[in-house]
């Protein structure tokens, strides 16, 4: 299996696309990094929490929260096509602990293209800034 670092602001579209990597017999995933987009950064550390609570997958990837807007301008998000919480603002997610700050996404990002080189694959599911950053 193909080891993969997801980069991610999780939103209704990338929630489909982290449970479709989960369940895929072709790729591991060692690694999932937040970054703003679709939400702030703190609602996709949240919706990451809640989907790794939802799904459990085995084994649970390292995650890692990144960063909190783009290089260059200000942060537009998708909040009135995603809902304010970027999942559609259902009532009944089940409890989820916190993302842990340290490492960030850049230090993780890093760590995995020197563990894993060329056998990484990167999927970039939103913004490139933390692609920018590492």
């Amino acid at each position: 299996m193909t080891p993969v670092l997801i980069d991610t602001d999780p939103g209704i579209d990338d929630a489909l696309a982290l449970l479709f990597a989960w369940s895929s017999p072709e790729i591991r995933v060692e690694f999932i990094t937040t970054v703003a987009g679709n939400v702030p950064v703190a609602a996709a550390n949240t919706n990451l929490a809640r989907l790794l609570a939802l799904r459990r997958p085995a084994p649970r990837p390292v995650a890692a929260p990144g960063a909190a807007g783009p290089l260059a301008r200000a942060l537009n998000t998708a909040t009135r096509y995603h809902g304010e919480d970027g999942l559609g603002d259902l009532p009944d997610w089940p409890a989820a602990e916190p993302l842990k700050e340290s490492p960030g996404a850049v230090s993780v990002m890093v760590d995995a293209a020197r563990r894993y080189g060329r056998e990484l694959t990167l999927i970039a599911l939103g913004p490139l800034t933390n692609v920018a950053l590492a």
